[in-house]
């Protein structure tokens, strides 16, 4: 796995990075990359999937957690795809900051 491949990296600062793995864990890969100072600081994070259907996702916290429901949320796609938007919503708003 990506995380696993990440711990084996040398310990000294890539001048760029690119990530193309489990969009889910960009978080995860993401904090390790910070932990480790595996990019330099004026480096390149360049990664793969972060729009959602050629968007970026805005996630609708209401859905998740159960507020709202509606006939779509029953399909399993549409709950997948909710997931896949928070992970990617989440993960920009990190970048972001």
């Amino acid at each position: 796995p990506a995380a696993d491949t990440i711990e084996k990296l040398p310990e000294e600062p890539f001048d760029m990075i690119f990530l193309d793995c489990d969009k889910k864990k960009y978080m995860v890969y993401l904090d390790q990359i910070i932990r480790r100072n595996l990019l330099k600081i004026d480096g390149t994070l360049i990664t793969d999937n972060v729009l959602f259907k050629g968007l970026v996702p805005k996630f609708d916290y209401t859905e998740e957690n159960g507020d709202e429901s509606s006939e779509e949320d029953e399909n399993k796609l549409a709950r997948r795809h909710l997931r896949i938007a928070k992970a990617l919503h989440d993960f920009n708003v990190k970048l972001k900051a």
